[in-house]
């Protein structure tokens, strides 16, 4: 049975300026990305595709990367980051990595903590208290060469610079931040198997406009 489409988060603000820069940017026609960037939940999205299977590669407290603490203003030296990737059929085609400070998942996003193979949407999405900054868009690299692999999945393991998106969730005032890369096999299958892509865009069209409300910007 195919389940309707969900509640997305209210998008309530234009991109915070903290989440922008370090080859982050917004939406520009043209990028291998734009047809996916109406879609408020992957997770949602690739349901359309086949079976999905939510594979943890990481969940563990880290030391998040500069433009991380800079998005969610953190000052601690630690955050739990949560790395997972996205399988549909056995291949995997998006890889997730979520930040939020260790006072985050002891309060307002402690559900986090406990989410196991769930998917993080499963949590977002039902939720009429959050609320979701507008997506931006860049090529961040995995990782650098003096670093070792954040995991072992395609995602995070080498240094390639794949297409990705990320926003800022908030509740209760606390803010949890997303990144999915999309990896080539997602990319490859649009472009060659047609019926994925009209799936794909029927899910984008079940989903609101991800387009900012005019509101004061947050910085």
């Amino acid at each position: 049975m195919t389940a309707g489409p969900r509640k997305q988060p209210a998008v309530r603000h234009r991109p915070p300026r903290r989440l922008l820069g370090a080859g982050w940017h917004t939406r520009r026609q043209g990028d291998p990305w734009t047809a996916m960037a109406g879609l408020a939940s992957l997770t949602a999205a690739l349901q359309s595709l086949g079976p999905l299977r939510v594979v943890v590669l990481r969940q563990a407290l880290a030391r998040p990367r500069r433009d991380e603490r800079r998005a969610l203003r953190l000052t601690a030296s630690f955050a739990l980051v949560r790395e997972i990737e996205l399988h549909v059929g056995g291949v995997a085609l998006v890889a997730a990595r979520s930040v939020l400070s260790v006072g985050a998942s002891r309060g307002a996003w402690r559900a986090v903590r406990g989410l196991g193979h769930r998917s993080l949407g499963s949590l977002l999405f039902a939720d009429p208290a959050v609320s979701r900054s507008v997506l931006v868009f860049g090529r961040p690299p995995a990782r650098t060469a003096r670093q070792r692999p954040d995991a072992s999945g395609p995602g995070f393991g080498s240094r390639r610079q794949h297409p990705a998106r990320r926003s800022v969730f908030v509740r209760q005032g606390q803010g949890l931040l997303v990144m999915e890369r999309f990896l080539p096999a997602l990319l490859e299958q649009l472009a060659s198997d047609r019926a994925a892509s009209a799936s794909l865009a029927r899910a984008s069209m079940t989903a609101p406009d991800s387009a900012p409300r005019r509101k004061r910007p947050v910085s």
